[in-house]
Order: structure tokens, then C-alpha cells, then sequence
């Protein structure tokens, strides 16, 4: 039976897990030999099956390393949308982010060599950024729409966002280069109250309510 001729379930259930499948063997062979050493080819032969379904699943190379980002920031963002409406901003932003390293905490291993081969490759470090101006634009719009700013007119859920992310990326290196043995989520607090202070009292004020 092909693909083609499976129920509607089980084939988008094959396909989940050839995903996967890809993008776990893509990791262990980026880890075990460095990124620029390995091929679409030998990922795909690793898991067999052609290089043309490595591609039907993933554009490049580089977005096997990246395909998860896009749920990450909407799962962020639709955190950040739970919060109750008066809570400080910081604090609503804090909480979302706890949410989210909550559930990326289920597997710390996976999360710290994914982080090391990004770090180790130029390339991929420059991909990194580029994620990180989505994540800070998606942020901002979820904030502006929190605190009923217009977004082109008043910088400060663009200034937050940045700091936020900021504060992310440090929490996400200290723990990159203490080889995850801290908790992520501590460490996100901790450099979340340090923004707190940064901002100053200033913040308390931006709860989104009139």
C-alpha cells in the first residue's frame, strides 16, 4: 500500500514520524561528525528514504535545525495572550516564557546539543539571529495588542520584546556554557528580574489596563 492510499490519520501519523525521524538522525550525525561534514544525502540515506523526502519535509539543510521555532514563538505568544489581563507585563512575559522552558525542559539533552551545534557553526549561529528578529517582532505585536499600544507609534512593547529576548539568549548561553547542569528555568527568572531592574519601577505600570 502506498502513501498515497493509507487513511487520512495514519498517513499524516507516517509522515509526523518521518519528520521526526529526519530531523533526529540529522542531530546525532551533526553531533557526531560537525554540520558541514554532513550531507541531505547521508541524512536521508541514514533514514531510508530519498533525498527528495528529505526536502518534502524540510527546505534546506539548515531548516532541520530550525523547523520547531515557528511552534515555539506561537506557543509563546499564545501564553503571553493567557496571562491575566492586569498582570505586569514582565511578569506575564516571565510566566509564558516558564511555560514554554517547561516544556522544553522534558528533554534537557536534546535542547543542549541542538544549542552547541548552532553555536559551533557560523552559519547556523547567523540563522539563529534571524529567528531571534521573528521571535522579538512576534513579541512586540503580542504586547502592543496586551497594553493597547499602536505599535508604530510607541516603542515601548518593541523595547521590551528586545530585552526579553535579550534576556532569553543570555539565560540560554549561561546555560549553554555550564553544560545545562542549572536550571533553565532559575535562570530565566534570574535574568528576567535582572531586566526587571534594568527597566526600573517604569514597568510596573504596563499592565495593559486603562
Amino acid at each position: 500500500m502506498s502513501d498515497s492510499q493509507l487513511p487520512a490519520g495514519l498517513r499524516e501519523r507516517k509522515k509526523l514520524r518521518t519528520q521526526r525521524e529526519l530531523a533526529a538522525t540529522a542531530l546525532r550525525l551533526f553531533a557526531e561528525r560537525g554540520y558541514d561534514s554532513v550531507t541531505v544525502e547521508e541524512i536521508a540515506d541514514a533514514v531510508e528514504v530519498s533525498p527528495r523526502t528529505f526536502f518534502r519535509y524540510f527546505p534546506s539543510k539548515e531548516d532541520v535545525l530550525f523547523a520547531d521555532e515557528p511552534q515555539l514563538v506561537a506557543a509563546l505568544r499564545e501564553a503571553i495572550v493567557g496571562r491575566p489581563p492586569g498582570e505586569p507585563v514582565l511578569e506575564a512575559i516571565l510566566n509564558a516564557l516558564l511555560e514554554v522552558a517547561d516544556v522544553l525542559a522534558d528533554d534537557p539533552e536534546h535542547i543542549l546539543l541542538h544549542a552547541q551545534i548552532i553555536s559551533h557553526t557560523p552559519a547556523l549561529r547567523s540563522r539563529g539571529l534571524e529567528q531571534q528578529a521573528k521571535m522579538e517582532a512576534a513579541l512586540a505585536g503580542v504586547i502592543a495588542e496586551r497594553l493597547g499600544l499602536d505599535i508604530e507609534r510607541d516603542m515601548a512593547a518593541k523595547l521590551v520584546a528586545a530585552g526579553t529576548v535579550a534576556a532569553l539568549r543570555v539565560a540560554l548561553d549561561y546555560w549553554l556554557e555550564h553544560g545545562g547542569v542549572d536550571d533553565l528555568q532559575t535562570l530565566l527568572i534570574d535574568a528576567m528580574a535582572l531586566l526587571r531592574r534594568t527597566f526600573g519601577e517604569g514597568t510596573e505600570g504596563l499592565t495593559g489596563e486603562e
